[in-house]
């Protein structure tokens, strides 16, 4: 069974492609176990997939994705009513440091305020700065972060797989 956990709707301006219950309706027709619609910094998108997905009977999980001012990429998902606060608290946050239109997050911002939030840590495949970016998030995130496999077509995907495998062995 295969569940999408970041999809990014047209919510997220010039980068998502379909309506959040577009990609619902699609995911039921593929025979998802279950879609995760995460735009960035928002949660815009979720009212429409919500309604869409309990029609539908397709289980739906909200987040959203940031990218940090270091560059750190996330999807935060919320898996509950606690989390759902949890991410709202965050989105508020980063979008009141920063003018209308875009947002600001720090890796401090996640540390006690993210108790129930899952991460899912997007690493850039040219970075060296992995054990410092796992050791921050393996903080703040205990028992709730897990690594995404975006592999590059740059004709490094063996050595990016490797350094992954190294990272989760190691975290």
């Amino acid at each position: 069974m295969f569940a999408e956990l970041c999809c990014t709707s047209n919510f997220t301006f010039l980068t998502g492609a379909s309506h959040p219950e577009e990609y619902v309706m699609r995911a039921h027709s593929l025979g998802y176990a279950g879609l995760g619609i995460t735009d960035e910094a928002s949660v815009s998108g979720a009212v429409r997939a919500h309604l869409t997905s309990q029609t539908l009977n397709l289980p739906l999980i909200h987040g959203a994705r940031f990218r940090l001012d270091d560059q750190l990429e996330l999807t935060l998902l919320a898996p509950s009513r606690n989390a759902w606060g949890e991410l709202g608290q965050l989105i508020s946050l980063a979008r009141r440091r920063s003018p209308k239109g875009s947002y600001q997050l720090t890796r401090r911002d996640f540390i006690g305020q993210t108790d129930t939030l899952l991460c899912l840590w997007h690493p850039n495949p040219h970075s060296l700065d992995w054990t410092t970016q796992l050791e921050s998030l393996s903080y703040a995130f205990r028992g709730r972060l897990w690594i995404t496999a975006h592999l590059p077509e740059s004709g490094h995907q063996a050595e990016f797989a490797e350094r992954i495998d190294l990272a989760a062995f190691e975290w």
